[in-house]
């Protein structure tokens, strides 16, 4: 994984808070044989570029879980 800090000192005012962006490697390739790559931005500068990239990986299922809850209560 890579990580890289977004926005400068001279472009501050437009971004009112730091971001970051990370760039998760999915093991996947692509049909012109490079390696695919994801890029996720996120404002949480304190945790690890490992657990944005499984925070990611696991979203859908915690989206369906709270959907399959708002249904049953």
């Amino acid at each position: 994984m890579e990580l890289r800090r977004l926005g400068t000192l001279h472009r501050f005012r437009l971004l009112s808070h730091p971001f970051r962006l990370v760039e998760v490697a999915t093991g996947k390739r692509r049909t012109d044989d490079t390696e695919a790559r994801l890029m996720l931005v996120t404002n949480r500068l304190d945790l690890a570029a490992e657990l944005i990239a499984v925070a990611y990986r696991y979203r859908w299922a915690v989206e369906l879980f709270f959907r399959w809850l708002k249904c049953v209560y």
